[in-house]
């Protein structure tokens, strides 16, 4: 466990990024799901869908590792989450949601001290970019 106590802001904005990103591990497998059974030509998208799934998932993994240090206990507050009816949206959706992400974890670093939870923030934040980065491309090539 952590020698000194966190603040409670940077509590408050580990336990939000934990919900959200357990949240993205189901709602990328899913969405990931009813792409290929739904859409025809939809293959690379939901190849991206399931990647992203697989790195939500140590994303979470990493938080909860950081809250049990600082210790808490991680629990995921699940929350109901409406898969939208076209490409376009569900793409759209992500995109604010690792957008919003990405401006959270900016925000949990300027709370972390410790050099090790710091390097794990900014890698999770890298990833949290490069979703943004692909899913802007992919929402661009569809409007095409």
């Amino acid at each position: 466990m952590k020698e000194k106590t966190p603040p409670s802001n940077l509590i408050s904005l580990l336990l939000s990024v934990f919900d959200q990103e357990c949240m993205d591990v189901f709602v990328y497998g899913r969405e990931a799901r009813l792409l290929r059974e739904k859409i025809e030509d939809s293959k690379q998208v939901a190849d991206v869908f399931e990647q992203y799934s697989q790195e939500e998932l140590r994303h979470a993994d990493r938080i909860a590792m950081m809250l049990i240090e600082y210790g808490m206990q991680p629990q995921w507050r699940y929350t109901s989450f409406e898969t939208r009816s076209s490409l376009i949206e569900i793409l759209a959706d992500h995109l604010k949601r690792e957008s919003s992400m990405y401006f959270t974890y900016g925000e949990i670093l300027k709370y972390i001290k410790d050099p090790d939870d710091k390097l794990i923030i900014e890698g999770i934040r890298e990833n949290e970019s490069q979703h943004v980065e692909k899913i802007t491309h992919l929402l661009n090539h569809i409007k095409k």
